[in-house]
């Protein structure tokens, strides 16, 4: 990088603005001591450097483009900037707190989501849990306060659905304190005392634990017989797996090794590729799909909600209720 020394006026951008410097070149001001431009490949921008406090570390602020910014704003924006590198603040860090404790509870929502690094259909879960309050979204989190909480979560309908939407707060809330924290800004504990007399219980809503009952599996292998095989299957590796159906959906022919007796999940919900044993329930089941298939996806149908109504009348269920019920059967 070319540096030049030299009294940063207004004929010197002109010149960068003309195009006439080079990119890669630092001009440092002679006037102004840490005032100076950065000429880049198709920009130019103003800049201000010194040491924070007396010996401290080198810091380095970009106050705006050149041409955008005029030379004397953006020389006065420097001098306010020195003044407080001289006092051993740091701007940047000062704007990163005053950001961290004014941020809104959509932007903490989605910084919460790509710090994690959800995988979209989590993400989703989350920002369709928190559509209640959408008229907030746009409001710094910190700001709202206990009694608006309690009176909003009062307004809402059904216990479940609010619960796990106040749940999904609290976890946005602890997510934006700890990062304030971190950055040095003070930020308000999330107010759920005052939501004490509002939620009687909510913190426990009633989870799903619905399974199909072994007085009616024997019936419900029987119902499952009669559909078609490759729903069958399907059916049938969620019952002695207890993998997520949208897992289940993905398998391949590559997943499978018949001769290891295993098979691996790809990219699951934590984003990690697991590699399982094949139980003697399902050899015959892994044969006949690597038979059927001999490439690619192992379940290749659509909507199978026909197939799956033909085994109700024997009992309600879902797919995920042979999730819910793989732990038991897995200990016997």
């Amino acid at each position: 990088m070319a540096t030049e020394f030299r009294p940063i006026t207004k004929p010197v951008v002109k010149r960068i603005l003309a195009g006439k410097v080079p990119a890669g070149t630092f001009i440092r001001c002679t006037l102004l001591t840490g005032f100076a431009i950065r000429q880049y490949e198709n920009k130019a921008a103003y800049v201000v450097e010194a040491r924070l406090g007396r010996g401290g570390e080198p810091k380095r602020l970009t106050l705006g483009a050149v041409g955008r910014l005029s030379l004397d704003d953006a020389k006065a924006q420097a001098l306010q900037h020195l003044s407080e590198f001289a006092k051993g603040v740091d701007p940047a860090a000062t704007e990163k707190r005053a950001k961290a404790a004014t941020v809104t509870l959509s932007e903490a929502l989605e910084d919460m989501l790509a710090a994690r690094n959800y995988k979209g259909s989590t993400a989703d879960d989350y920002r369709r849990s928190l559509l209640p309050l959408e008229s907030w979204m746009k409001r710094p989190l910190a700001k709202l306060t206990g009694p608006q909480l309690a009176a909003r979560y009062r307004a809402l309908p059904g216990h479940s659905a609010k619960a796990r939407t106040f749940r999904v707060l609290r976890a946005v809330w602890h997510f934006a304190a700890d990062r304030a924290v971190a950055e040095g800004a003070d930020f308000p504990a999330f107010p759920g005392g005052a939501l004490r007399d509002a939620r009687k219980g909510w913190a426990s809503a009633p989870r799903r634990r619905r399974t199909i009952a072994d007085a009616v599996m024997p019936a419900w292998k029987r119902a499952i017989l009669e559909l078609r095989e490759d729903v069958r299957d399907y059916m049938l590796l969620l019952l002695y797996t207890g993998m997520r159906s949208i897992e289940a959906r993905i398998l391949t022919t590559d997943d499978v090794n018949l001769d290891a007796r295993t098979f691996t999940l790809r990219d699951t919900k934590t984003r990690l590729n697991i590699e399982l044993p094949i139980v003697q329930q399902l050899i015959p089941v892994f044969e006949r799909r690597l038979t059927a298939v001999k490439e690619g996806p192992l379940f290749s149908f659509g909507n199978i909600r026909k197939q799956w109504e033909r085994t109700r009348a024997v009992a309600a269920w879902s797919p995920h209720d042979l999730r819910r019920g793989y732990v038991t059967l897995a200990h016997r």
